[in-house]
């Protein structure tokens, strides 16, 4: 049986696996406009949340915190329909939907 080097099996996965396993936008969803309650909806985790309100995969666990009292003690279980608060500045991270005014330090 023929092997084959890491790069083939790289390649091949990449081809596999578009985007190097990252979601496509289509699968992300719009942005979240910051400073308005966002409504966790089913497939919405809090790291698709930060991602799509901060425009990158940061730390979800500033916004976890930012949440706690309405997420619970764990950060994996956030529930359908629970009403989050998005700050348009969370730990000097400027949210994508953020006018000048409210990110105003």
């Amino acid at each position: 049986m023929r092997q084959f080097g890491a790069s083939f099996g790289a390649a091949l996965l990449a081809a596999l696996i578009p985007n190097g396993g990252m979601a496509q936008d289509e699968e992300i969803g719009p942005p979240i406009q910051c400073d308005r309650p966002y409504t966790v909806s089913i497939s919405d985790t809090l790291s698709l949340i930060y991602l799509r309100a901060y425009g990158e995969q940061g730390s979800f666990i500033s916004l976890y915190e930012h949440n706690i009292d309405r997420i619970g003690e764990d950060p994996n279980i956030v529930q359908l329909d629970l009403v989050l608060d998005i700050p348009c500045n969370l730990d000097g991270v400027t949210a994508l939907l953020a006018d000048s005014a409210s990110t105003a330090i």
